[in-house]
């Protein structure tokens, strides 16, 4: 199993290892979207870990580095996990000179995956899915898929949400539109609600 032609450059991102994480996700498709998935929550994860470091609040702490192991070990990134899984330990146990001495390099280097995954904003629906085949949405089909996203949206229901932007990664669409509900993923990952507001009120 390999990557599509076009993301290639994936295999020459210092830092990850794709063969491993391709065979933890089970498919090049799953992978590229998990890969998606982390770059699009990066900041997001950063500042959440950074915070809670700042803070002194171990106990978040640690629940931060280990959804971070656990992210890096699925993506191959293999020295961002066992970083992570360091720092994890030391939370367990209040190490407190370790923290303060390695949360930093641990930082580093998960901002660095800000431009080195950069590319992979470009990625299309079509490269996440196996069959490419799919119906095309009418724009009515589409209006009111935005529609019920608007209505949803100041009720901050994520499940409704989601279940909206994935009946509309089964259709094709314009390559704008393709665009506007990506970004609506990575909004909705990150819980910026005035943002969904905002982007499904612009026509």
């Amino acid at each position: 199993m390999e990557l599509p032609e076009r993301l290639k450059w994936m295999s020459d991102v210092e830092g990850i290892d794709p063969a491993s994480g391709i065979e933890n996700c089970g498919k090049p498709e799953l992978y590229i979207k998990f890969v998606r998935t982390f770059f699009d929550t990066l900041e997001n994860r950063i500042r959440e870990i950074r915070d809670s470091f700042d803070s002194g609040d171990i106990e978040n702490y640690t629940i931060k580095v280990h959804s971070l192991k656990s992210t890096a070990r699925i993506m191959g990134a293999k020295e961002l996990s066992k970083l992570a899984e360091e720092l994890e330990n030391a939370g367990n146990v209040n190490d407190l000179e370790k923290i303060k001495g390695k949360t930093p390099e641990l930082l580093e280097i998960c901002g660095s995956f800000k431009e080195k995954l950069a590319p992979i904003e470009t990625v299309s629906n079509t490269d996440m899915v196996t069959n490419i085949d799919k119906p095309a949405i009418s724009a009515g089909e589409l209006a009111n898929a935005f529609n019920a996203i608007a209505e949803f949206a100041p009720q901050m229901d994520y499940e409704a949400v989601e279940m909206v932007l994935s009946e509309l990664n089964e259709y094709s669409m314009p390559a704008d539109d393709e665009k506007k509900v990506k970004y609506l993923e990575k909004l909705l990952r990150n819980f910026d609600w005035d943002g969904i507001e905002a982007l499904v009120m612009v026509k």
